[in-house]
Parts: C-alpha cells; sequence; structure tokens
C-alpha cells in the first residue's frame, strides 16, 4: 500500500520547494546561499529567508576551532629522526572565501597545516627545535597557506615531540 501511494509524498516534497524556508543562523556561524549556483551570497547570524528551488543553503562555524594534528615522523636539519605533534587554533575570516574554494575546509586545514610544519620542523636541527619555541615560525607558516582561503591563524604549537628511532618493514607481495 506505501508504494502505491508513495508518490503522493514525492509529490509533496517537489510542492514544497516552491515554498520559501528560512533558517535561524546563530552567532557562532557564518553561512552563504548559491542563488541559481552562479551568484554567492554570505550570510551573517541571524534569520534568513531562502527558496529552496533555486537555492543551495550551507552554513560553517566562524569563531575559533582548532585542528589536532596527527604526530608526524621527520628528519631534522642534523639528520637526528624525531616525531611531533601539532595543535592548529584558527577562525574563519571570509567565509564566502573558504566555502567557494574548498570542498572539505576542515581536511584542507589538516592538509595545508600538516605540510608547513613539515616544512618548517625539518630546516631546524633537534637541538634548535628542543630549545626554542617556534610556536610563532608554526603560525606564520600555516597562515601564509591559508590566507587565500580567509583562514586567520591565531596559533600553532607544538604538542608534542620527542626524539625516535624508524623501523619501516617491507613485506613484498606475494609471486603468483
Amino acid at each position: 500500500m506505501d508504494s502505491a501511494l508513495g508518490w503522493i509524498g514525492q509529490i509533496a516534497a517537489w510542492v514544497r520547494q516552491f515554498i520559501p524556508k528560512w533558517i535561524i543562523i546563530p552567532t557562532t556561524h557564518g553561512g552563504v546561499k548559491w542563488v541559481r549556483g552562479k551568484r554567492l551570497v554570505e550570510l551573517t547570524p541571524g534569520i534568513h529567508w531562502y527558496w529552496p528551488v533555486v537555492t543551495v543553503l550551507q552554513t560553517y562555524p566562524i569563531v575559533r576551532q582548532s585542528v589536532d594534528l596527527r604526530p608526524q615522523v621527520m628528519v631534522a636539519a642534523d639528520g637526528k629522526t624525531f616525531s611531533a605533534g601539532v595543535v592548529v587554533t584558527y577562525t574563519v575570516a571570509d567565509l564566502k572565501q573558504l566555502l567557494s574554494t574548498t570542498f572539505d575546509p576542515d581536511e584542507v586545514m589538516s592538509e595545508i597545516s600538516l605540510a608547513a610544519i613539515y616544512s618548517v620542523l625539518t630546516t631546524l636541527t633537534l637541538e634548535e627545535l628542543q630549545t626554542n619555541d617556534i610556536s610563532l615560525a608554526l603560525t606564520e607558516a600555516i597562515q601564509d597557506l591559508v590566507t587565500p582561503y580567509g583562514v586567520h591563524v591565531v596559533r600553532a604549537a607544538l604538542t608534542e615531540m620527542a626524539p625516535c628511532r624508524v623501523v619501516k618493514l617491507i613485506i613484498p607481495p606475494a609471486i603468483q
């Protein structure tokens, strides 16, 4: 019986697309809407109306957030191996830029930050890494790379760092 009358629900869903809807964006978020898939409109916190038949709406947090990056094994400038983990704290300065140039903003922040961290930490010796505060260098390196995406890096800091030895076991594929 459900499948026989399922078409009624489909028609109701289709008709609802022609009725304007509203959304409340909290102060911790921002939003963008793509009108007719072309025109990008930034939305500030508050109540906004949109027409679902021609508008796609997306919200995203713009306040202080952080990404705790997995530890990476690296080789310092003096040839010593170490492992380092970093936390990056950031805010979104231009949400329109971020959402229009990235598919997954969280993943983009992780990917860019990991690459910047590697480029900074591998230029120093292990002794320099252990005796100096390199938060400013990390913050500036990440900021340089995420500026085109409308992100402001508040701070990047080491959460862990230790000398290590890497043993990698490579097993050849079975011969058939």
